[in-house]
């Protein structure tokens, strides 16, 4: 089975430039550990993928194409040579652990009991096997929310601002819900809690109780993924400088929209 996730499985992909994730799910593995070791050894799943995508030239008349490897998935940028429209394409091995808790209301505390006896290294690779709930929880959205959404990706993107596509639509849902009028309001308020980045501690409650796993919550700056109470959405080693950069563009901006 394979589930497209990122911005284009998710309806939140904004012009120039997407991100589509391609979850291929196995069979055959009856535990994360012997999945994670079927991946990373020599001739493993990973390495299949790469040598499939560069066997052949995989550029065409339309499209420029490169592929790397990395930890846990194989990344492919694409260029169009007509639009200079950009696509990432990540290609991410999962297994399935959530059996048939792909339905709302379906009670996930069972994943999350097995994934809080894994090791903190062993859970980032359960991420990908989530894809189905985290695209769920966003394609739920309707579409004023997803039009935010694509507005702070926009300007994300302009800015050059290390945040990832998926916090971009976390902030925009968990602003949402403040009961604003209008989308400057709302951006205005993301504005806001990005020019305190530090301070940023957000949760959502949808597929789990944030107070049963709290304890396993990173110090703030976080953005816990919906689909995992593991999951910070936040830039992983981001620097003070890219952190600097991010509060400076969004008081800049702010301080324009106030005009």
């Amino acid at each position: 089975m394979i589930v497209k996730g990122g911005s284009l499985g998710k309806g939140t992909a904004v012009r120039r430039t997407a991100d589509l994730d391609l979850v291929v799910f196995f069979n055959g593995y009856s535990t994360m550990e012997e999945f994670i070791e079927e991946k990373k050894k020599p001739g493993g799943i990973l390495d299949q993928f790469s040598d499939y995508l560069t066997a052949e030239d995989i550029d065409s008349k339309h499209w420029i194409a490169e592929s790397r490897s990395g930890p846990f998935h194989i990344t492919l940028n694409m260029e169009s040579t007509e639009t200079k429209y950009d696509i990432k394409v990540e290609i991410l091995p999962a297994i399935n652990v959530i059996g048939r808790n792909i339905y709302e209301g379906c009670n996930m505390d069972p994943v999350y009991v097995n994934m809080a006896r894994e090791s903190h290294d062993t859970r980032e690779h359960y991420s990908p096997c989530l894809v189905q709930k985290q695209r769920q929880f966003v394609r739920g959205q309707s579409s004023e929310v997803k039009n935010l959404i694509k507005l702070i990706k926009y300007w994300k993107n302009e800015n050059d601002l290390e945040i990832k596509s998926y916090m971009c639509e976390l902030l925009a849902i968990h602003v949402t819900r403040q009961g604003f009028s209008n989308m400057r309001s709302e951006f205005l308020s993301v504005l806001d809690l990005l020019v305190n980045y530090d301070s940023l501690r957000i949760t959502f409650d949808e597929f789990y109780q944030p107070l049963k796993w709290e304890k396993y919550f990173p110090k703030a700056p976080y953005v816990i993924d919906p689909a995992s109470p593991f999951q910070n959405t936040c830039m992983e080693n981001i620097t003070a400088a890219e952190k600097k950069k991010i509060e400076s563009c969004a008081m800049n901006t702010r301080t324009c929209l106030s005009l």
